[in-house]
């Protein structure tokens, strides 16, 4: 579907967005939430030059832009290139603390026969306290309970589910994939820590800590691993064992 013109001529995304501002008042202003906006060009090329030319004039109107991939984002509010630099105030979000997440999802499991902190637990364990992949693994092992199962064996035959499912995307993913990103990818999956010291370079089969550190940058600015702290951690839980099955396989 396209964005920009309706059967008339009229560009349809500029008449959407100018009709929000009209409603608005200077005491009450609608916020508008976009989110993914990181993808704002994979929908249509040239998008955001199009919305930013559109919302720039907006007084009566608040916009929340949010995306899941901090790189991209980062690249689309200070590049001074792009059109949205310097457009709003960025503020990174951190992780949903442990507790609150552990507290939020053992009351979803309240009713079921079994230690409700321990299916948290194991559950953010695995997703590191992710909002999208904690949901979809709760989502998964409530849908798929049995009380005659334990829930180390629930849990892992969620994210086996889990894995299966995405299989096709994955495996496209991967083959995307040049040979160095492929080696990182398989030594952060491996847990691996520390990965430019001279011995995880050698297990992952690197020599050069250029290629390396080209390739963790790299793999950072597609969104497919984040830096924490001083680790690299895969972002997607459920990927990083596809990568282990499939290399076990």
């Amino acid at each position: 579907m396209s964005f920009l013109q309706t059967s008339n001529q009229l560009p349809l995304l500029e008449d959407v967005f100018n009709l929000l501002d009209s409603l608005g008042t200077e005491k009450k202003k609608p916020i508008v939430v976009l989110d993914e906006f990181q993808d704002i060009n994979r929908l249509q090329p040239n998008l955001d030059r199009q919305l930013r030319a559109i919302v720039q004039h907006h007084q009566h109107i608040n916009y929340v832009f949010m995306g899941s991939v901090e790189s991209m984002m980062r690249d689309i509010f200070e590049k001074k290139k792009s059109p949205f630099y310097h457009f709003g105030q960025l503020m990174p979000l951190d992780k949903i603390p442990f507790g609150d997440f552990s507290d939020f999802i053992s009351k979803g499991f309240r009713n079921k026969n079994t230690d409700q902190n321990e299916i948290a637990a194991r559950i953010l364990d695995i997703t590191q306290c992710h909002p999208y992949y904690t949901q979809q693994l709760a989502y998964t092992v409530w849908n798929s309970w049995d009380d005659h199962m334990s829930v180390a064996y629930l849990i892992q035959k969620a994210v086996d589910a889990l894995v299966q499912t995405h299989d096709m995307d994955y495996q496209r993913l991967w083959q995307g994939q040049n040979q160095t990103d492929k080696k990182i990818l398989l030594g952060i999956a491996s847990g691996l820590e520390n990965l430019l010291a001279q011995e995880a370079m050698k297990k992952i089969g690197l020599s050069a800590s250029s290629t390396l550190f080209s390739g963790l940058k790299r793999l950072v600015a597609q969104g497919y691993i984040l830096k924490e702290n001083s680790t690299y951690v895969i972002d997607d839980p459920f990927f990083k064992n596809w990568i282990l099955k499939k290399r076990n396989q």
